[in-house]
């Protein structure tokens, strides 16, 4: 189950994220990928400097677009930050309704084993003992789907 908290840290990101690169590709279409050049690597010594950098260059840029125009833009921007949050939102419905979906299935099925079982033991048999005393392997929950540590 998503939590509410670290989807609302991710829309955050990638709302800055959309915000800052937008700024940068005036004519760029939004359904594409932004194309970016690669930074240079900055140390923990020079974040402050770097910022303020950025901050001038924004304000340098925005000084150059013609008012309207840059009306324009953040207009656009907005429509498709409203767009992107409906389709999240949808995205997130629909994951919440099949997992209640996967949840109810998985419950009435154990209740019919359970029945099955019942029916079983009445009529004198007997549990696999084979079965239940096999060896569960043990798989390490990892989300992102990658070995622990060069584990394979």
């Amino acid at each position: 189950m998503v939590e509410e908290s670290s989807l609302s840290v991710k829309i955050r990101s990638e709302l800055e994220f959309q915000t800052q690169k937008a700024v940068n590709q005036t004519g760029a279409n939004l359904s594409e990928p932004v194309q970016t050049q690669p930074e240079p690597v900055h140390t923990g010594a020079d974040q402050y400097e770097h910022a303020q950098t950025r901050s001038h260059d924004r304000e340098t840029e925005h000084a150059h677009v013609n008012p309207s125009e840059r009306e324009r833009q953040l207009e656009t921007q907005v429509r498709s930050l409203e767009i992107d949050k409906a389709v999240r939102d949808k995205q997130i419905e629909f994951f919440t309704k099949q997992n209640q979906e996967g949840q109810t299935s998985l419950l009435s099925q154990s209740r019919y084993i359970g029945h099955l079982e019942t029916q079983v033991m009445r009529l004198g048999g007997q549990p696999d003992q084979a079965f239940l005393q096999a060896p569960v392997p043990h798989v390490p929950i990892n989300r992102d789907q990658r070995p622990f540590d060069g584990v394979h």
